[in-house]
């Protein structure tokens, strides 16, 4: 069985934040190590497998969703980390965040829009 911290990353995006952001092969991850990954995720809601640090895509996504999901996985982990929220309450405010960023006309760069949500969130 490939090792988790190395076998799903596919590239490497860059960095978000505090995170370094991968794309992987989320159907490996579903298949091996955890059936519930969808789209992306972090390190406070999938600890055993994303390394600290790290923000993990789902390859599979067209670039608006990525561009989304690395917005509302940066904020999750944030809140989650630095804030003790659950899963369910960071994923929802998350979704805040996310929600209004897919419905902006002029979408700022994702660095920039994570960058706006910490800064409102006080982060």
């Amino acid at each position: 069985m490939p090792r988790r911290k190395d076998a799903p990353r596919v590239d490497t995006l860059g960095r978000v934040d505090r995170y370094s952001v991968f794309l992987v092969n989320g159907t490996l991850i579903r298949d091996l190590w955890e059936i519930d990954f969808t789209m992306g995720g972090g390190p406070a809601r999938y600890p055993d497998l994303i390394p600290k640090g790290e923000l993990w895509i789902d390859r599979d996504l067209a670039l608006p969703d990525q561009r989304s999901t690395i917005l509302h996985e940066a904020v999750e982990t944030r809140l989650m980390l630095d804030r003790g929220f659950s899963y369910d309450r960071g994923h929802q405010q998350a979704n805040v965040f996310e929600r209004a960023f897919r419905k902006a006309q002029d979408r700022p760069p994702v660095e920039q829009a994570v960058a706006e949500a910490l800064r409102v969130l006080k982060l």
